[in-house]
């Protein structure tokens, strides 16, 4: 028959087992110390996935956007064009009245037009085409309308100023 009794505790065993608990404090330390950077490594992965996914989403705004300045652009010029004899016929409203739609739509998410006759020039949202005699770096003509989508510029203004002659 074996014996089921435990050996004697002596000092040797308690200097082993003081030991084997130190031990077992530096590797809960350890892999606590491991658990937390384990989450700060994930919380930085969701922040950065988060910050490219709103980048994403941001670029494809800008994109449709750009796209759509094309199609009021268009009917900008088709306006300037429009018969007299028709000009208030109810059709004409009505595409008048689906163009202010789309930019109060366009708007509505963030579009803004860059000032434009008659503003000071802003090298920041102003392409300078030409310069003529008039009141220096005024905007005397805009030949083609410039936007910003969320505070950044998405189209500058192309515009003519004065010389100051």
């Amino acid at each position: 028959m074996t014996d089921n009794t435990n050996p004697p505790i002596t000092d040797e065993t308690e200097n082993s087992t003081e030991g084997s608990s130190a031990k077992l404090q530096q590797d809960l330390q350890d892999m606590t110390e491991i658990a937390k950077r384990a989450l700060a490594d994930l919380q930085n992965y969701k922040r950065k996935a988060d910050e490219e996914r709103s980048m994403l989403m941001s670029l494809g705004e800008i994109n449709v956007i750009k796209e759509l300045l094309t199609v009021i652009d268009s009917f900008k010029r088709a306006f300037n064009y429009i018969p007299e004899d028709i000009a208030n016929h109810d059709w004409v409203n009505g595409v008048t009245q689906i163009e202010k739609q789309l930019i109060s739509i366009a708007k509505n998410v963030g579009l803004e037009e860059i000032p434009g006759v008659g503003s000071p020039l802003d090298p920041n949202v102003h392409d300078v085409l030409a310069q003529i005699p008039g009141e220096k770096d005024t905007i005397l003509e805009e030949v083609e309308k410039g936007y910003t989508f969320k505070g950044k510029v998405i189209r500058a203004s192309k515009v003519v100023t004065g010389n100051g002659q």
